[in-house]
């Protein structure tokens, strides 16, 4: 299923990479401490100095959502297998990749 377009606002700081198509498995932690898999689509990600927020399409809810960076506490890129460094570094990792 295509991932829908963002039309939503969304205000949490300044957008520092935007227009991403990067599928992740990631492991989410809510802030009643219970932690679930979800798989994302992330489209953008947001900041002031370095990445806090991403917005992304969860496929299991079928909806947009944001992800604080803070309660990710681990992520697979879905296309390589690798480990997402959802630390100040995920901006050069993305580049690269």
């Amino acid at each position: 299923m295509p991932v829908p377009p963002y039309s939503g606002s969304f205000d949490a700081g300044p957008t520092l990479l935007g227009n991403l198509d990067a599928e992740w498995d990631i492991w989410y932690e809510d802030r009643n401490g219970r932690t679930s898999k979800r798989r994302i689509t992330v489209r953008s990600l947001h900041g002031a100095k370095y990445p806090k927020y991403v917005r992304a399409w969860c496929h299991g809810r079928r909806d947009w959502r944001h992800f604080n960076l803070y309660n990710v506490r681990n992520a697979i890129d879905v296309e390589t297998g690798e480990k997402v460094p959802v630390t100040r570094h995920l901006i050069d990792w993305l580049e690269t990749h």
